[in-house]
């Protein structure tokens, strides 16, 4: 596994937010031990139900699953390695011999991504309850691979274009989980959560740009070539599906009178996504703010 930058800042930010929140576990359990009269009065017990927004940061390991390699599903053979598209692309390039793909992307990325979704739980008692919730995110991963143009024997510069290469992905993340609430101050609980991460993607678009014309490398046709004007039929089919995982994580709830607060937190996934071979295990984040109405029902 390769660490990046990205993910070596995510770890360091995890770890100080738990070192931040370690001596709020521990003010929460002395605070937890005193009966309060105004805490014994709260009723917490039923409903709650809320509204997430917030920061996605997927594992860019399933972002390669675009880069338009050999191996992939949708890959660029697709459009080169096909008669009359070739022809078309050697026209666009204003080619005087030959033309391939020197290199391919080998660490696309998924950008930070807003995220939103609906969250519902169920309270026992002041600490502790039970929830789902589902967040949306529409991922858009994007690189550029190289094209080497009327390759030379003889020692000059290569001819090498970059050109575009991206995706369109809908992922839906499902969590159940337990969450549990330390009081710090009468307002103000520490909320610790974890559970089972459930998450379903979806491809909608994996496409190459070039010259300006874009060629997606999904293919349609099965076993059989692209040729134009011909009716083909087109087969529909999905790409992606369901993945799993845990997810666990901690936030702050707000509370203003008995039935309404605002929870900012983040929450860690060890989840895999269902995209063809590129299934491992990995971590991602989200950073959300939710507002949350209580004792509804």
């Amino acid at each position: 596994m390769i660490i990046t930058q990205n993910h070596r800042l995510l770890f360091a930010l995890t770890v100080i937010i738990l070192i931040f929140m370690q001596p709020l576990f521990v003010m929460a359990q002395s605070n937890s031990s005193i009966q309060r009269p105004e805490e014994d009065s709260r009723e917490y017990r039923g409903y709650q139900f809320g509204f997430n927004f917030g920061l996605f940061l997927p594992s860019s390991y399933s972002a390669n699953y675009y880069n338009g390699s050999d191996g992939n599903e949708n890959n660029i053979k697709f459009i080169f390695g096909n008669k009359y598209q070739y022809e078309d692309l050697y026209r666009l390039l204003n080619v005087a011999d030959t033309f391939f793909v020197k290199q391919f992307p080998t660490n696309m990325r998924y950008p930070p991504t807003a995220s939103g979704g609906l969250y519902i739980g169920f309270n026992f008692n002041r600490k502790s309850s039970m929830f789902i919730q589902f967040n949306y995110a529409k991922l858009k991963p994007h690189d550029v691979f190289t094209v080497e143009v009327d390759p030379k024997d003889y020692l000059t510069e290569p001819d090498l274009r970059l050109y575009s290469i991206s995706g369109v992905e809908e992922r839906i993340n499902i969590d159940l989980g337990y969450s549990r609430s330390y009081p710090v101050k009468d307002n103000v609980d520490f909320v610790a959560s974890a559970g089972l991460a459930i998450n379903d993607s979806k491809v909608l678009k994996a496409v190459i740009n070039i010259e300006n014309t874009e060629f997606s490398i999904v293919n349609v046709y099965g076993n059989h070539s692209y040729v134009p004007g011909s009716n083909m039929q087109e087969y529909q089919f999905t790409q992606g599906g369901i993945g799993f995982g845990l997810h666990g994580g901690g936030g702050f709830n707000f509370n203003f009178a008995n039935n309404f607060a605002l929870q900012p937190g983040v929450i860690l996934y060890y989840n895999n996504v269902n995209l063809e071979g590129y299934k491992d295990m990995k971590f991602s984040y989200y950073f959300y703010l939710r507002i949350i109405a209580l004792n509804i029902l």
